[in-house]
């Protein structure tokens, strides 16, 4: 497959799934089972772990021209940093508490 848009249309199509997915992630506070919730992480990052794939296959398919994959990042990497935000921000809040304090977290 020598033509980038096939490549280019799956890539964003993947991206805007792992954007989507990881919203559905964020604000799934009215889904009616808190493991559909977890699912749609795995699913985000899952289709991030895809991507990838499709990138590197498509620098190997088209060479230089595949670069313009790189449009779809933002919607792949997005999930991905903000969990690990998320976690790190956790665990320094955590690592600060003293012993025997509450702690609460608002949302």
């Amino acid at each position: 497959m020598k033509r980038l848009a096939p490549w280019l249309a799956v890539s964003l199509i993947v991206a805007g799934g792992s954007l989507f997915s990881f919203r559905v992630f964020i604000d799934g506070h009215w889904l009616k089972a808190p493991w559909l919730s977890t699912w749609w992480l795995g699913a985000s990052l899952l289709l991030s772990a895809l991507w990838m794939i499709v990138f590197v296959s498509s620098l190997i398919a088209v060479r230089w021209r595949g670069l313009w994959l790189l449009m779809g990042m933002p919607g792949v990497i997005f999930g991905p940093l903000m969990l690990a935000g998320l976690a790190q921000s956790i665990d320094k809040w955590v690592a600060g508490a003293e012993p025997g304090m509450e702690t609460h977290c608002f949302p």
